[in-house]
């Protein structure tokens, strides 16, 4: 399962990245806030996509990731904390993955 957050969508073209991204999952779901990062960490869904997000938003979420085995990526490239948005992920592989597909 994969997270979205709602201001993902605002515009046509990123409406369209995730409906990419719809196609390749089992189930997809809007919203959740800090809650998805939880469960991201304790393995409960596969991962997060967010954006329009502040440093304090996502700054804590990053060592726990981590350290259940995740990762967390910049949407753009960049680290997370400068980054447009964030894929957070269970797995290192699947974050990239997800990027690419949402590129």
């Amino acid at each position: 399962m994969i997270w979205v957050s709602s201001t993902f969508t605002a515009t046509p073209a990123e409406q369209a990245r995730v409906e990419r991204l719809r196609s390749r999952v089992r189930l997809l779901r809007y919203g959740s806030d800090c809650y998805a990062y939880a469960m991201v960490a304790s393995g409960l869904i596969d991962a997060v996509v967010d954006k329009g997000l502040e440093i304090y938003d996502i700054a804590a979420h990053i060592p726990l990731i981590s350290g259940a085995g995740g990762r967390v990526i910049g949407l753009d490239g960049a680290p997370p904390l400068c980054s447009n948005g964030i894929i957070a992920a269970g797995e290192a592989d699947l974050a990239e993955e997800i990027r690419d597909l949402l590129a």
